[in-house]
């Protein structure tokens, strides 16, 4: 294993993120980001850089997975959590510099999910944009591993023409999550 900042590292297969006592698994294709810009909240991995289609003079990246803790001093409604933070997560992932911007948004599923073996709460989006393929958009609520540390949110944005092409890749990082 190589350390890549005090809060991650590369395992075999996963990035570790001992901020949050979670692992992710490293799909083919992708890496640990290397600027790790999400090192104080938890850790980010990304396929591969490439022109972004708004300015091709700046990289975007076809898909990012990232995590962090949701600062709460009580018991929180994941449901609402999970449908307030993929609304900014779209605008975020797919805006005007990078991408013209979001045209059209869809919620295409939300629901209770289970991470690990403890229920969490998701929300997907598919979205269009000015330029680029557009794709689906995620956050996903789950409880901390151990009780009195804050509650942890996974974003992840893929870029797909259709729905479906990156769903399984979504689905694989959020089913291969894993509590330290």
């Amino acid at each position: 294993m190589s350390p890549t900042s005090d809060q991650g590292e590369i395992g075999f297969d996963r990035a570790v993120d001992r901020i949050n006592d979670i692992s992710l698994p490293i799909l083919d294709g992708w890496e640990i980001d290397s600027k790790n810009e999400r090192s104080r909240y938890g850790i980010s991995i990304t396929s591969s850089p490439h022109p972004c289609p708004g300015d091709l003079e700046k990289e975007c990246v076809r898909g990012v997975a990232s995590t962090e803790r949701i600062k709460s001093r009580s018991e929180i409604d994941l449901a609402d959590i999970a449908k307030l933070d993929v609304r900014k997560n779209v605008l975020t992932a797919y805006d005007a510099d990078h991408y013209d911007g979001t045209f059209t948004g869809l919620l295409v599923q939300d629901g209770p999910v289970k991470i690990a073996g403890k229920a969490g709460y998701s929300a997907r989006w598919f979205v269009s944009n000015g330029r680029g393929d557009g794709g689906l958009v995620q956050s996903t609520v789950m409880p901390p591993n151990k009780s009195g540390q804050d509650y942890i949110i996974l974003r992840i944005v893929i870029d797909s023409p259709s729905r479906s092409s990156s769903a399984d890749e979504i689905d694989e990082i959020t089913s291969g999550l894993k509590y330290s």
